[in-house]
């Protein structure tokens, strides 16, 4: 879908699946769903969920490249202005772009040719 510029599409399902984490498998904590649900209200953040092994951690948004300033910005006013602002927590961010990513290989046990979908 990344491929395709799909980027609406994998925002949406980025949201499900940190929701998903957040009710059904209940591995989330609010700091987690404050910094996903935050920055959601991000002009050009197309999607953002909890990553890492659950519990605490950090969250991955998917951003057009103009909107990541407004992002951290955002991200670290709201998270020290919130809740934890008396814990002394600090948001760390740390920015990366794509690259041509993984490519599917497709092949049988043994060799031979495999039927591969995308």
């Amino acid at each position: 879908m990344l491929g395709r510029k799909e980027y609406e599409k994998v925002g949406e399902l980025m949201v499900a699946s940190h929701q998903s984490l957040r009710d059904d498998y209940e591995v989330s904590a609010p700091e987690l769903d404050f910094l996903s649900s935050e920055a959601m209200k991000v002009k050009g953040v197309y999607g953002a969920r909890m990553t890492g092994g659950g519990f605490g951690g950090c969250i991955v948004a998917l951003a057009q490249p103009r909107a990541v300033e407004a992002l951290v910005e955002h991200e670290t006013k709201t998270y020290r202005a919130g809740v934890w602002s008396g814990a002394g927590g600090t948001v760390q961010i740390a920015g990366c772009g794509g690259i041509g990513g993984a490519r599917w290989r497709c092949g049988k046990a043994g060799g031979g040719e495999a039927e591969c979908v995308e």
